[in-house]
């Protein structure tokens, strides 16, 4: 509170804090302050343990002075092992102070025009120059990401490659320069037809690879489709010219088993019966269409069965008990639907196929059941357990709920 007006006159914005915790509240905050001047001991966490904190995080780079009394020089040491920049010994003069600042601001303005840049060459290093896309190599890492994300959390996961037709037409009529705009055009009317999440790449010449996530077949081809019309609805223009462009595009969805090869062959082959077909036309690859056509009959199944499951607007705590790496866990949840073979439920994590769990919920008031259970099925937070077996009691309280 002394040094909040003589800081304010020379420019700074001052937050004040009355101890150690609530200064690393105020340093993780989104906009946090850059220069941090921190006494030695405070209450509540020191100013030592406070610098190896902030030392610790990821996001920006924050100067610290430590204060310490003039008997204390030999905290200073301390100090600094444990990440701290610069220190003043007590009491110190006006002078001082703002020279040390000073030369902190020089360094935070460094690091910031350092993040700047390798930020930059990251931006380059990942990106086709020429069209501001994802290039080869990032767009197959991104869908390594997706790949390992969708087994992790059985998700689904589609991906589509989209080809211009006779582009090299294009090329051999106008010239490179028109070729060049074309592609540009392609790329944007692409990016901003796509959903927000989904990533869009330049796998090579003109042809594009787009990667959805948590994206089923029959979604994928109805993006597919808006990028199909939304490149052709009409010419572009170009100078001295205008070019009229189609495309094709072939579809897949990852199946289990995959790897990425054989996701990137699918949605190939069937991009190239899109060209055989007559082009600028969608394509789903035919081994996704048959996984498809026996996933809807399953769910058709799934349906008429679910009718005997007892819904009654069910929603109720539910405690789940499990393994994770070997210790036991309990994960709390709300069941959504209950039969006299398994439940539905919303867990806000995600926990393994065929895991095995015990499972805490009570039906009516006064009456808990416990019951073990098998995970059947993961898509997000929501889950599907069978039961492994079911008393009589709660079999007789499913009864006994509306449906």
């Amino acid at each position: 509170m002394t040094l909040k007006p003589l800081l304010e006159a020379w420019g700074y914005e001052v937050v004040l804090s009355a101890n150690g915790y609530e200064a690393k509240h105020i340093l993780d905050s989104d906009d946090a302050p850059r220069l941090a001047i921190l006494n030695c001991f405070m209450p509540g966490l020191g100013g030592l343990d406070l610098c190896e904190l902030i030392r610790a995080r990821t996001q920006g780079y924050v100067y610290t002075i430590l204060l310490t009394a003039a008997d204390h020089k030999s905290d200073v040491l301390a100090g600094f092992e444990a990440g701290a920049d610069d220190y003043l010994c007590k009491p110190f003069g006006k002078l001082e102070l703002k020279a040390r600042l000073k030369v902190g601001e020089r360094i935070v303005r460094s690091q910031e025009e350092l993040g700047e840049a390798r930020e930059a060459l990251k931006f380059e290093a990942s990106h086709d120059s020429f069209l501001r896309l994802w290039n080869h190599r990032a767009i197959l890492d991104l869908l390594s990401t997706e790949l390992s994300r969708a087994k992790r959390m059985q998700t689904p996961l589609s991906i589509f490659f989209v080809d211009l037709d006779f582009f090299k037409l294009v090329n051999d009529t106008y010239g490179h320069l028109v070729g060049d705009e074309v592609l540009r055009n392609v790329a944007e009317r692409m990016s901003s037809t796509v959903r927000e999440y989904d990533h869009v790449g330049r796998y090579g010449g003109e042809e594009f690879l787009v990667v959805l996530p948590d994206c089923r077949v029959e979604t994928a081809r109805e993006v597919a489709e808006r990028v199909r019309q939304r490149i052709g609805e009409g010419p572009i223009l170009t100078v001295p010219t205008q070019v009229e462009v189609t495309v094709s595009i072939g579809v897949s969805q990852w199946r289990a088993g995959q790897e990425i090869h054989d996701l990137l062959h699918e949605a190939d082959v069937a991009m190239y019966r899109a060209k055989q077909r007559g082009r600028n036309r969608v394509v789903v690859d035919s081994a996704t269409t048959e996984t498809v056509k026996r996933v809807n009959g399953a769910a058709s199944r799934a349906l008429e069965k679910r009718r005997h499951i007892r819904h009654s607007g069910l929603d109720r705590p539910l405690q789940v008990n499990t393994f994770h790496q070997g210790n036991a866990t309990r994960v709390q949840g709300q069941a959504r639907d209950i039969g006299e073979e398994g439940m539905g439920a919303r867990i806000p994590c995600s926990l393994a196929i065929n895991e095995k769990v015990t499972l805490a919920f009570s039906l009516e008031a006064r009456n808990e059941y416990t019951v073990s259970a098998i995970v059947r099925h993961c898509y997000g937070f929501n889950h599907g357990f069978e039961f492994i077996s079911i008393e009589p009691a709660l079999r007789e309280a499913i009864a006994r709920l509306p449906s």
